[in-house]
């Protein structure tokens, strides 16, 4: 698909999904039609941190499926090969319940709370501000996590956005951002101890309408290097969500393959700028949390190995990549 490089609208005047393709920024306009706000409303803002000097990941999402909202907490540690995953659902019933499917990059924020758990985001200019509590999540050590960081983006960063059309009639579309490689700093709080953190921040919002199917696999890595932070995105088999993020810069990644193969996980591209691997003795499985009954999900984490081309040109040596492949299944909607 072509890159845009100009601000243009996402629908036209009857609504209907226009102007597909990718560009560094978030040039499509999102207002909802008022013809479109009667079709099926999903979106999701997703938030991630790695830690790599404690190889740890934290990750939040606030979703709306439809007419649920499902709110999920991620743990990861690498060096356990330890991971936990907890979630809560709620009916939405008013318009005012279903804030994730606003423009995704405005200033503002989202929260969700229950006996469970406490997240928040909190975005302002290029910056974001992430709050996660889960009092009583358990995690390698003990029970009981919480985060409170910073996301520090970059001004005049590249982000990855692009819009793909379900083909329903014109009128079913996926429109997806991507931020990743961002530094972030903050603390970490557990049962026993309080923490600073310095990491590797994510950041995906994705806005969709119409009936999803189909499975999705998709695969984001961090790493430190000797040329700084360095992020990936990519779904397999499909090319215009893959990037590599460095200095709040990307290249641009064509299609991508993923394949099982002697004891190890592989992934690379056509144009041979990707090739990271990931044993099998390093991999460990990501907990499916419960939510609505129209995705399935499985996952699995590890460590990546190998190199990547960045968008100067220069070749990335990845020793040590906290990486997770994560399939989701969109059951056919009834």
């Amino acid at each position: 698909m072509d890159e845009i490089r100009e601000s243009l609208p996402l629908f036209d005047k009857s609504g209907m999904t226009v102007n597909e393709g990718w560009a560094r920024h978030p040039y499509w306009t999102y207002p909802m039609p008022e013809k479109r706000m009667r079709l099926r409303r999903n979106g999701w803002d997703r938030y991630s941190i790695t830690d790599t000097e404690k190889s740890i990941t934290l990750s939040a999402t606030y979703a709306v499926i439809a007419h649920e909202g499902i709110y999920s907490i991620t743990y990861l540690d690498y060096i356990k090969s330890y991971s936990n995953a907890i979630s809560s659902t709620k009916i939405l019933n008013r318009l005012s319940d279903t804030d994730v499917i606003d423009s995704p990059l405005s200033d503002g924020g989202l929260s969700f709370f229950d006996s469970s758990m406490v997240i928040s985001f909190v975005r302002k200019s290029t910056d974001s501000y992430m709050l996660v509590t889960a009092p009583a999540m358990p995690y390698y050590e003990g029970i009981g996590i919480k985060l409170d960081a910073t996301i520090h983006g970059y001004d005049g960063g590249e982000c990855l956005s692009s819009v793909l059309s379900l083909k329903q009639n014109g009128r079913g579309f996926i429109y997806s951002i991507k931020e990743a490689a961002l530094p972030a700093s903050g603390n970490f709080f557990f049962s026993d101890r309080i923490t600073p953190m310095k990491g590797i921040a994510f950041r995906e919002f994705i806005r969709s309408s119409g009936k999803s199917r189909g499975v999705v696999t998709s695969i984001s890595i961090n790493a430190v290097t000797a040329c700084g932070n360095i992020g990936i995105t990519i779904n397999d088999g499909d090319g215009i969500m893959n990037a590599v993020f460095s200095n709040g810069q990307f290249r641009k990644i064509g299609k991508c393959n993923l394949r099982h193969s002697e004891n190890k996980w592989i992934v690379d591209d056509e144009e041979n700028t990707v090739s990271l691997s990931m044993n099998d003795d390093t991999a460990f499985p990501i907990p499916d949390y419960k939510g609505n009954d129209r995705i399935g999900s499985k996952g699995i984490a590890g460590i990546f190995t190998g190199t990547v081309m960045l968008n100067d040109g220069r070749i990335a040596i990845i020793d040590k990549g906290f990486g997770e492949i994560f399939q989701v299944v969109w059951k056919e909607a009834k």
